[in-house]
């Protein structure tokens, strides 16, 4: 399935998922923002299901959507999606509410230059006005995914037995944006890393 039509109601998630998280921080309703923030990651999650499920269909090599490059543009534009997520998130809440985390801007800013790095690479994989580039590029693309993911759970492992999301700081906002943030993205991960396989068996000659 195309990723366009499902653009608005990404839009949508992501908005009211900001601005739930900053009311959520603003009042100090911790529960009120993580579901919030759940609420976006589910969607991205969901999102990357009903895209990348032709790739596991029988008759995908009819599809004109269902092929490598495809494929690697759309799930290259969630992830970036979801790093703009946590940057909007993060600058957000820490801008507009009484919280205080010293190190907001510097995290909300990285996220912002991996959300614009990522998107622009998902572009290049499949350029409407001329053929995709090379076959290994999308092999790349693959690697980058599986590293990401790979990276993110280790980080996740961490976040978790450190014992940082029962601490009573004021970064309690940051670590719910790097946890769902995360999982989201761990998800979509091992999603491109599969399609990729797939699609790669079936585009392979024979």
């Amino acid at each position: 399935m195309p990723l366009k039509p499902l653009l608005p109601a990404i839009a949508v998630a992501f908005v009211l998922s900001v601005l739930v998280m900053v009311l959520g921080a603003t009042r100090e309703m911790p529960f009120l923002s993580m579901l919030a923030a759940i609420f976006f990651g589910g969607q991205m999650i969901i999102t990357a299901v009903r895209i990348n499920k032709l790739a596991w269909n029988a008759q995908a090599a009819e599809l004109e959507d269902a092929n490598l490059a495809t494929s690697a543009s759309q799930n290259g534009r969630l992830n970036a999606i979801v790093y703009a997520w946590g940057a909007v998130a993060m600058l957000a809440i820490y801008a507009l509410t009484p919280l205080y985390w010293q190190h907001w801007w510097q995290y909300g800013a990285a996220m912002a230059l991996v959300a614009g790095g990522i998107y622009l690479f998902a572009n290049w994989l499949s350029p409407a006005d001329k053929s995709p580039p090379p076959r290994k590029a999308f092999d790349i693309a693959a690697g980058l995914a599986a590293l990401q993911g790979v990276a993110i759970i280790v980080g996740l492992a961490f976040l978790l037995f450190s014992g940082k999301l029962g601490a009573a700081k004021s970064d309690w906002a940051a670590n719910q944006v790097f946890l769902v943030g995360g999982v989201t993205l761990a998800v979509l991960s091992i999603v491109s890393v599969l399609n990729h396989l797939k699609l790669s068996r079936r585009d392979a000659p024979n």
